[in-house]
């Protein structure tokens, strides 16, 4: 009966050590917050906060994505321990380019004005065809730059499909004005 008992006793023991380890692990652990610009935190709940420059912002959350207009945003992913305070200081976003940032875009610039000329080059040798067929791959490869949709009008037009070259001038001075 004495070992019956104890064993009884044991599994009691084990079963309330293991109830309160749990309560003590599941508890919320906050983290306090000091951002040095106006900031918007986005939790993984979806909730959006703005929090101004200096402020305290404490947060329970395991990540946070912090961004503000100028600087790199980042992401905060807390997994174990959490730090009672964490301080961020955000870096602009100008100081994420090099010095070879510069050389790059002219070079890019430079390939892109290169094949436009090209384009023209084309169409005043009356090879319209082949023109629409560059300035088709240029739109495929900056689809942003609407410029190239005005220069497949124009050799659109140059081929004799002046309707459908009109079409597009249309359709680009109606977006211009939205």
């Amino acid at each position: 009966m004495k070992m019956e008992f104890k064993f009884f006793f044991l599994i009691l023991l084990l079963n309330t050590a293991c109830s309160h380890l749990k309560t003590a692990t599941s508890l919320p652990m906050s983290t306090e917050y000091v951002f040095k610009q106006d900031v918007e935190v986005k939790s993984e709940s979806g909730k959006v906060d703005r929090v101004n420059k200096g402020e305290k912002y404490i947060s329970e959350e395991k990540q946070l994505l912090i961004e503000s207009p100028g600087y790199i945003g980042v992401m905060v992913i807390q997994e174990h321990q959490r730090p009672k305070k964490i301080d961020i200081d955000l870096k602009k976003s100008t100081l994420w380019t090099s010095e070879n940032t510069p050389i790059y875009l002219n070079t890019k610039l430079d390939s892109i004005l290169s094949q436009v000329n090209d384009v023209q080059k084309l169409l005043m040798q009356k090879r319209a065809e082949e023109a629409l067929n560059l300035t088709k791959s240029l739109q495929l490869e900056y689809p942003q730059v609407v410029f190239f949709r005005r220069l497949e009008a124009s050799c659109l037009i140059v081929m004799g499909k002046v309707e459908e070259g009109k079409k597009i001038f249309e359709e680009l001075k109606g977006s211009a004005n939205k």
